[in-house]
């Protein structure tokens, strides 16, 4: 086994015996990453044959599915004996919403606004619903039914907010001049366990760091473990930005390993690519065929990827 092989395995093998295995967060990330920008529908059978080399087993993927149909994720439907599984609506418009935070470069045009949601009480499950998807879109719990986060240009996220029913109360603010920075900086700790995340960034840079360096060295690598590495690699960052509200660099800490992380991330993902898009292309299928070329969009990811 070449040193690309061994990095992988080591890779690879802590990830699958990895207990508990949450399935269902797994097929979230291959399906933004892998399904989506190729059109968003599948045969469940592919996608059980790949996630198997990934430790998850078949009756595991379809369980997790059947529950992401639940949460309105997809929907599924049959031609003879297949199962195929598409994006909903309201999936499409979660990954979305989740492409520019995993794929986009982090930013730094913070003009000094937040965004604020009242989240108010009496909402029921819904109101559990709301603040969770705000959560996935990082906002942070400043007080008892008020939720928030410096935000810049977001008419993606406005769009997010107005679409609920019904729309919660929402509205921009400033900072005032006379706002006490330590107790910002305290709020923003509380709201945000920047902490945790922070070692979250470590973690991933310890764990794929190595793996990067392996594939700048090999030549030719082996299209199925690519895919595997690429999912692993979105997955894992995925989980990450899940926590990070992606402040902008005047909120930080010193020595935040945000941007190394996603430096990283770019670079691996990137030398992963081709082989990866070959093996997709000749192992998934829709009900129609194989699956479609991804969108134009897909090639924007991380700053730009490689067409060829």
């Amino acid at each position: 086994m070449d040193r690309f092989g061994q990095a992988a395995e080591q890779v690879l093998g802590g990830f699958r015996q990895r207990r508990p295995m949450r399935a269902g967060s797994l097929i979230v990330s291959f399906f933004g990453d892998v399904v989506a920008p190729r059109g968003g529908s599948v045969w469940l059978g592919g996608l059980i044959q790949i996630l198997e080399q990934m430790g998850v087993s078949g009756r595991l993927v379809r369980t997790s599915m059947h529950r992401l149909v639940q949460d309105g994720w997809f929907e599924a439907s049959k031609s003879g004996r297949k199962s195929y599984y598409s994006l909903t609506q309201v999936g499409s418009r979660r990954f979305r919403l989740a492409t520019e935070r995993i794929y986009g470069r982090p930013r730094d045009d913070w003009q000094g606004e937040w965004l604020m949601v009242l989240v108010p009480p009496g909402m029921g499950d819904q109101r559990d619903s709301l603040r969770k998807e705000l959560g996935w879109l990082g906002f942070g719990s400043l007080s008892t039914g008020l939720m928030g986060r410096p935000v810049g240009a977001d008419p993606e996220l406005e769009e997010f907010i107005a679409e609920q029913s019904p729309p919660p109360v929402a509205y921009r603010a400033s900072l005032l001049d006379s706002t006490s920075p330590v107790l910002l900086e305290e709020m923003i700790r509380n709201s945000w366990k920047l902490g945790e995340t922070e070692q979250g960034y470590q973690r991933f840079i310890k764990l794929f760091a190595p793996l990067l360096d392996a594939a700048s060295k090999s030549a030719d690598l082996p299209g199925e473990v690519s895919l595997l590495l690429r999912v692993l690699l979105v997955h894992e960052y995925r989980r990450i930005l899940l926590r990070d509200p992606q402040l902008p660099a005047a909120l930080l800490p010193d020595n935040w390993h945000g941007q190394v992380a996603y430096e990283l991330c770019r670079e691996l993902y990137g030398a992963l690519l081709a082989a990866s898009e070959d093996y997709v292309s000749n192992k998934l299928v829709t009900k129609s065929g194989p699956l479609p070329p991804p969108g134009s969009g897909f090639f924007r990811r991380f700053g730009g990827l490689d067409a060829a």
